[in-house]
């Protein structure tokens, strides 16, 4: 069946200002339940205005009450919660830039794409399709942040490269962008990072990628420290993506904390740092339908952190 929902943003749970926006991959919406059971149109006013109406295929089994705070003081006095996954629009945040690489470096195109649910980045190398996962052994890989990272750059990798994200709402298409191999002129360089690691938080049990990549001459190589420790055991648990990005396999809460990546070689050394989160998977959910009848449901993401959860009132 399709349902007529009114879309209310964050700032309308808050202050009463109507309007849409995305979040985390769900739009904030109101239902009424019995108005679904009818599976005819519900339109609710807020702040005197009536905000922009979707039609949206919907049926039951898309409805959950969220379990995930319903422990809380704030959340045991609430009308409803379900969930609603609606798909945002992509948007490409920085266009790829070409770049220019001496040969044996590290050289590293970005493709910054925003959008909910998160896209899923290809590459493509005059306009052919690279592969989604490369060998162990390759010098190039796709990274968790859509980076194309080419290591030990040969001159058959001089070409033009472009990245495509897709998710359910939309596909885009990035710029080209040139990736020029220069001879090697065997001068001293100073070290820079191309990719400094950045805050991760992952779910427990899945993996993590810690990503860093730095250029300089002479080559540098890369370390990684968990504290003060410097991870040397490079086995089932810990692995490098193309010499440089820190992989942590099926992460514990023992994984979690510091981590510092040093990129170094005989005359130089720099270290960024960065922090490892790990979170418990999201409790399951539970039809609402099997709850109590409820007249009124606020829509908000899975994700979303038992502070999202705001009491919500509104007129019939």
């Amino acid at each position: 069946m399709k349902l007529q929902l009114m879309e209310i943003p964050v700032s309308s749970v808050l202050h009463g200002i109507g309007g849409a926006v995305c979040l985390r991959g769900y739009r904030l919406l109101i239902v009424d339940v019995n108005v679904i059971r009818q599976e005819t149109a519900c339109v609710l006013n807020t702040a005197g205005r009536t905000p922009p109406v979707d039609t949206v295929p919907v049926s039951p089994s898309d409805f959950h009450l969220s379990s995930r705070c319903s422990e809380s003081d704030s959340v045991s006095h609430m009308l409803g919660l379900a969930l609603l996954p609606v798909p945002c629009p992509l948007k490409v945040i920085i266009p790829t830039e070409s770049v220019s690489s001496y040969l044996g470096d590290t050289a590293l195109l970005r493709c910054e794409v925003s959008g909910e649910p998160t896209p899923v980045i290809r590459w493509q190398k005059n306009r052919e399709d690279l592969p989604m996962t490369f060998d162990p052994d390759s010098r190039m890989a796709v990274l968790p942040s859509g980076s194309l990272q080419v290591s030990r750059v040969q001159p058959p990798d001089s070409a033009t490269y472009r990245c495509l994200a897709d998710n359910p709402g939309s596909t885009r298409t990035g710029t080209d962008a040139e990736l020029r191999v220069l001879p090697e002129p065997g001068v001293s360089r100073n070290l820079q990072f191309l990719q400094r690691p950045s805050r991760v938080t992952v779910l427990l049990g899945t993996d993590a990628v810690l990503e860093c990549s730095a250029s300089g001459y002479p080559t540098p190589s890369i370390q990684w420290r968990r504290g003060e420790e410097l991870i040397q055991s490079w086995n089932k648990k810990y692995s490098l993506l193309v010499g440089s990005n820190l992989i942590i396999r099926s992460v514990t809460d023992d994984d979690s904390g510091s981590y510092s990546c040093t990129a170094g070689n005989k005359n130089h050394n720099i270290t960024a740092h960065t922090e490892l989160s790990v979170l418990a998977p999201p409790s399951e959910s539970v039809p609402v339908f099997a709850s109590h009848s409820y007249s009124v449901y606020t829509l908000l993401p899975a994700a979303a952190a038992c502070r999202y959860y705001m009491m919500f009132t509104a007129n019939r």
